[in-house]
């Protein structure tokens, strides 16, 4: 007689299935994600050149103050230029203050 083998196991269908199921979750989510992580940074390029442009528009005098609060030193002793990073587009991407040599 034949002995029955009542043992649970994968099959090799059930197998492709459960490949199947989690390729098309991951088709599903991976573009999702990436559309996110795309927004996301040009947000981050946009703030960025949102407060350069607004740190350009201050008086130099106020910007001394302000690293003058954050350093602890006198700013107003040393004469001090201004640094501009541009980007590729000709945008102003950020600016400090520098001491002049």
């Amino acid at each position: 007689m034949k002995k029955t083998d009542n043992r649970r196991s994968f099959t090799l269908k059930g197998l492709l299935v459960i490949v199947v199921i989690i390729a098309l979750l991951a088709a599903v989510v991976l573009p999702i994600c990436s559309a996110r992580l795309e927004k996301r940074r040009a947000g981050e390029g946009t703030s960025r050149r949102e407060h350069a442009a607004s740190q350009a528009s201050r008086p130099p005098e106020e910007m001394m103050k302000a690293g003058e609060d954050r350093e602890g030193t006198d700013a107003g002793t040393e004469s001090h230029s201004l640094q501009f990073l541009y980007g590729e587009d000709g945008e102003i991407l950020s600016v400090r203050t520098v001491p002049e040599s």
